[in-house]
């Protein structure tokens, strides 16, 4: 984020699909007092805005009215278009989209009308993007114009931490030396 003050970017993209770093991000944000609302875009399951209970992330789904019935906006056409309109109208939101894995065009004219937006910028919003490979999704031209970020796998405490936390609630006693074995892998995959 700070990335985002920074630099004129409204776009910054996560290179992980690792679920763990999503939520550290979300209670990032949550307790962020910039932060005036959150959007979450998941692949499949649609477009949802967070709210804080007790201070964890409850996502309750967008929906759009169509022919008559409630549905939720499920397509990222509708979730790009359903935020467009959220950036013209509030402050300092950002958006995440978690799950993306291939390139579709809508996501890059949006990206890149995001990307080079003032009134965004000046507004405070951020686009978040999650995903293993920002150069599938993207062409060149775009990621020179992205905050792109390398999130790292996992760290030695991290996994220390989730494996104790897991030995305990199993009543299993922790093994020194396991989280050496586990490096490599990702906190979701630990």
């Amino acid at each position: 984020m700070i990335s985002r003050r920074a630099q004129f970017s409204n776009v910054i993209v996560f290179r992980t699909l690792d679920p763990k770093r999503v939520e550290q991000f979300m209670q990032y944000l949550i307790q962020d007092k910039n932060t005036n609302a959150i959007y979450v875009f998941f692949i499949w399951r649609g477009l949802y805005k967070v709210e804080v209970s007790a201070g964890k992330a409850v996502y309750a789904p967008i929906t759009a009215d169509m022919l008559g019935t409630t549905q939720p906006v499920r397509e990222l056409g509708q979730a790009l278009d359903f935020m467009d309109g959220i950036f013209r109208r509030e402050k300092n939101v950002v958006f995440i989209m978690h799950g993306l894995f291939q390139r579709n065009e809508l996501l890059i004219s949006a990206v890149r009308s995001f990307t080079f937006d003032m009134e965004l910028y000046e507004k405070g919003h951020t686009v978040i993007i999650f995903t293993e490979s920002p150069e599938v999704l993207f062409d060149d031209e775009t990621l020179k114009y992205l905050i792109v970020q390398s999130v790292p796998k996992s760290t030695k405490e991290e996994r220390e931490t989730l494996l104790r936390q897991i030995a305990q609630s199993l009543q299993l006693k922790y093994e020194n030396g396991i989280a050496d074995i586990t490096a490599g892998l990702n906190l979701h995959e630990v």
